[in-house]
Formats: structure tokens, sequence, C-alpha cells
């Protein structure tokens, strides 16, 4: 009698555990199909300032992509530069540039446009990461944040194309402390984790609570 308990709660554990990987792949695939088409906000806040490669912001451009027939945007930044965080403990993000984020992430929701919002350029880890490590977690804590009660249609993109110094193998362990600070307040966000060596296989890993 005792063998067949044995063997039916072996049973019953492989089934849920088979369950619980179909219902997390199925979530993927509703996840992927969901964000449908997207265009990336480019060369506006990845560039040192808004104004440096001649494409500031304009709020006409969101209803624009939206009338284009896309379902997303990406939303590349640097937050990385001296005006817009400071680069000394306690790395704090200045305000004015977080409500500027936020102004454009508010506009995109406002069209039901899903927005990916990323750290982008942000060369001095790649050089130095045990360096900047603090700056780049202090960074991530203070966007999950800031952003924490904001619907699931803000998606956070941990780091663009991580290469050079920070290895594939030093990228998992970053990434696995920054999303340990997102979650701490974005329990149910989705994160994306872009490849390491600058993502030659076009490949991202999606992580789903």
């Amino acid at each position: 009698m005792e063998l067949k308990r044995k063997v039916w709660l072996i049973a019953f554990g492989l089934i849920l555990f088979v369950n619980i990987l179909w219902c997390q792949e199925r979530a993927l695939f509703e996840f992927n199909r969901s964000m449908g088409k997207g265009v990336n906000l480019g060369n506006v806040f990845e560039a040192p300032d808004e104004q440096a490669w001649g494409n500031p912001f304009k709020n006409e451009f969101i209803p624009k992509i939206k009338e284009s027939g896309f379902d997303h945007i990406r939303v590349p930044i640097r937050w990385d530069t001296q005006a817009r965080c400071l680069l000394q403990s306690p790395y704090t993000i200045t305000p004015s540039f977080l409500q500027r984020i936020k102004l454009v992430v508010d506009l995109a929701l406002q069209q039901k446009l899903k927005v990916i919002i990323n750290m982008h350029n942000h060369d001095e880890i790649f050089v130095s990461p045990a360096q900047v490590k603090p700056r780049f977690l202090a960074q991530w804590q203070q966007i999950a944040t800031f952003f924490k009660d904001y619907p699931n249609d803000l998606i956070f993109e941990v780091m663009n194309e991580p290469h050079n110094q920070l290895t594939p193998e030093l990228w998992n362990v970053y990434f696995a402390d920054a999303l340990t600070e997102i979650r701490k307040t974005n329990p149910t966000r989705v994160v994306l984790m872009g490849v390491a060596e600058f993502a030659q296989n076009e490949n991202a890993t999606v992580h789903m609570p």
C-alpha cells in the first residue's frame, strides 16, 4: 500500500510539473503573439543628449506609430550620463529625466501600444563590469520602483547587446542580480534578457513569473 502511495505521489508530481511547463510555454506564446509588430523609437534617448543626434522626441511620434499599424515600441535609453544620473554613489537618476521617459510611456499606453524600455549605450559596463555593477543595479532598482504601479504592457529590457568584458558567463550573473532588484517591486513584470556578445544569434530570453 505504501509503495502504491509513493507511485501515485510521483505520478501526481510529474503531471503537475508538466502542467506548469505547458502553462509557462502557453503564456510565452500568448505574450509573443500580443507583441505584434514593433518599432524602435531610435536615435532619441540613447543619444548622449536628446538633442545630440538631431532627433528630439515629439509627442506626435506616438500616434503616428499607432496609425502606421504597430503594436509596440521599444525605447532605447542611455541612463548613464552626467545629466541623467549621478555617476557616483548613490547613483540617483535625475528626476526630470525619469519624468521625460514617463511621458513617452504614458503616451504609448494611451495609444494602446506596449512599451519596452531598456538600458542602451552603457559603454562603461562593457569595459569595467565590476566597477560599474553597483551603478547598474542601483539604476534598475530606481527604474523598477518608479514604474512599479504601471500595467504589464510596460516591459523592461535589462541591457542592450552585452559584449566585451561583460561576457556571457558574467552577464548571466549580472542579469540575475538585476532581476532580483526588479522583482522586489515588480513581481509580475515581463523582463527581457538580451543575449551577450552583441546578441549575434538574435534571440532573447523572456522572464515571466
